[in-house]
């Protein structure tokens, strides 16, 4: 019932869900394609759960917190009384609240520290592509890991931590259209011993 309820939301943009409490089975989340902010498969990234675990759902800075994680909906089995947190709908067994410091999966921040929608172009798990207008700082609300790149015009561009937990980086003035790899050195260098070894497989078959 509760991932029916999420699906007939008719969201168009990501977003992730809160639910540290299982109510939404992991096989249903991804079979549906619902990001939570931790699952079965997530990376154990000792940052990232530091920053989990010092949210308290009954403190109002947590609505801030899990903006920054682009949370839009609280899953849970308690009542909640933050007042950034909005009740949509009771079930049975729990509740679903939405939260009202959501911030959304890409955005820039402004000289004035205005908060600006990008354009998607393309999302896919380890490419992402698309148009944002600077000046400002590109917030990308995915856990910061080793192995991001950005690229504008063919250039790589410095990925930074914002708030030490997501990704970002700085926008010049204007339209820019910006692509954000993941190729971490793990996989090419694995690439490269795979294609020397079979190099060396070759050449032994060869004058043996």
């Amino acid at each position: 019932k509760e991932t029916l309820f999420l699906l007939s939301q008719n969201e168009i943009e990501p977003f992730r869900i809160y639910d540290n409490e299982w109510i939404i089975p992991q096989n249903l989340a991804t079979h549906y394609k619902i990001y939570k902010t931790i699952s079965y498969e997530s990376v154990a990234l000792k940052d990232y759960f530091n920053y989990l675990n010092s949210i308290n759902l009954s403190q109002e800075d947590s609505a801030k917190k899990l903006g920054l994680l682009n949370v839009k909906y609280i899953f849970t089995k308690n009542n909640l009384t933050n007042p950034n947190f909005m009740l949509l709908k009771k079930f049975k067994d729990s509740l679903v609240y939405e939260n009202l410091e959501f911030l959304p999966r890409f955005y820039v921040i402004s000289p004035e520290s205005q908060i600006k929608k990008i354009k998607i172009l393309d999302l896919n798990t380890n490419y992402i592509n698309l148009i944002a207008e600077g000046p400002g700082t590109l917030v990308f609300s995915d856990t910061y890991y080793p192995g991001w790149n950005a690229y504008f015009g063919g250039n790589k561009i410095k990925v930074s931590k914002f708030q030490e937990i997501v990704k970002s980086i700085e926008l010049g003035a204007g339209n820019h259209n910006i692509t954000f790899k993941f190729e971490p050195k793990s996989y090419f260098v694995g690439r490269k011993i795979t294609i020397l070894t079979l190099c060396l497989i070759f050449i032994i078959l060869l004058f043996s």
